[in-house]
């Protein structure tokens, strides 16, 4: 029995395509480190939404089963881009979000993000030989930003910051700045 309830526990905290931590457990760990960071006020986290640039259109083109094939392999890659002990999950669709801390610095962030970049250089291999090549946009908000920041307000700004990087032609990624824009409708 202790099996079984191990193994719920684990379904009902991961994402089943990829094995990554999903959206609920995402809130839950992220709001932890909220506390954290407003409790002791030392320290800084990024949160990065990370979004996969025209998915409905590898979907539309080449079956939800190649659709599946590429999610887990962005997911495969962005686990190797980002720290052991950082937090990589799977929100839904085609949308991740990874959250590090602790951060010594805002480039150690932009670092991994830039990582993440290069990791989508090398297409991904399909099944049947077949390759394709995808990119990400994705959004860095680092934290603290203001005295009371919860974590919807965090999941804002990494939000805006992802919708600027497809407005700049995606395949970047853009850090939240008071400056970004706000975020527009999702764009495939």
């Amino acid at each position: 029995m202790r099996d079984h309830a191990e193994q719920l526990a684990y379904q009902a905290n991961h994402d089943a395509l990829t094995g990554l931590c999903n959206r609920a457990c995402f809130e839950a760990q992220a709001t932890e480190v909220i506390s954290l960071l407003t409790g002791h006020g030392t320290g800084m986290a990024a949160l990065f939404f990370i979004d996969v640039d025209y998915f409905k259109s590898i979907n539309d083109t080449h079956g939800h089963e190649v659709g599946d094939v590429v999610l887990h392999a962005i997911a495969r890659r962005l686990r190797a881009r980002v720290r052991e002990d950082d937090l990589l999950a799977r929100l839904g669709g085609d949308e991740f979000a990874a959250l590090l801390y602790p951060l010594d610095d805002p480039t150690q962030a932009e670092r991994i993000a830039q990582s993440m970049m290069d990791g989508m250089r090398q297409p991904i291999g399909l099944p049947e030989g077949a390759t394709l090549q995808a990119s990400l946009s994705v959004g860095v908000a680092f934290l603290p930003v203001a005295p009371n920041d919860t974590l919807a307000g965090w999941v804002k700004y990494a939000d805006q910051a992802m919708y600027a990087a497809k407005r700049a032609g995606r395949g970047r990624y853009v850090v939240f700045s008071g400056a970004t824009e706000n975020g527009g409708e999702k764009d495939e």
